[in-house]
């Protein structure tokens, strides 16, 4: 199979394309892929070029602190949440999120999700007892995993690039 993934080596770098060989066994998550690729002794693109490690961000590996959001085959989507059969896929395609700006590979900068929920008093802070009219609201606002992955597919959302 093979994994084209779109990379950036930093902000202000123009994102390429490079494409790696991986050989998997059946159905396996993308991040168990980029875990894989990445614990390669030496990381080579399907050239045989060397090249640096894969930066993308994971933390829980079970869908719920939503670090790993990319675009999975022109879908975004979790990349620990997404399997792939590999003896019947022939390119898996990997994308940072569009609508925020890119750190580097598929790593993006989603710190605008933090600063809107500031400005909407929803994060904990000092304890209080909340307007009992307000709990249903601020409790379904305390289920998001700042993901972005809904940002991505919303048409009214442009972007927080900066």
């Amino acid at each position: 199979m093979k994994v084209r993934i779109k990379r950036q080596d930093g902000r202000r770098s123009a994102p390429y394309w490079q494409v790696f060989h991986f050989r998997g066994e059946g159905r396996i998550t993308v991040a168990a892929i980029l875990e894989k690729l990445n614990e390669r002794d030496q990381l080579e693109d399907i050239k045989g070029k060397q090249c640096r490690k894969i930066r993308w961000e994971c933390g829980c590996m079970q869908k719920m602190c939503g670090s790993c959001a990319m675009v999975i085959n022109g879908h975004p989507a979790l990349a620990c949440g997404v399997f792939i059969n590999t003896d019947d896929t022939e390119i898996l395609r990997l994308e940072p999120l569009t609508k925020f700006s890119v750190v580097e590979d598929l790593i993006v900068d989603r710190s605008v999700i933090w600063e809107r929920q500031k400005e909407a008093l929803m994060y904990l802070g000092i304890r209080k007892h909340p307007d009992p009219k307000e709990h249903d609201h601020q409790y379904s606002a305390a289920k998001c995993l700042k993901c972005g992955l809904c940002l991505e597919v919303c048409p009214n959302y442009l972007g927080g690039k900066r």
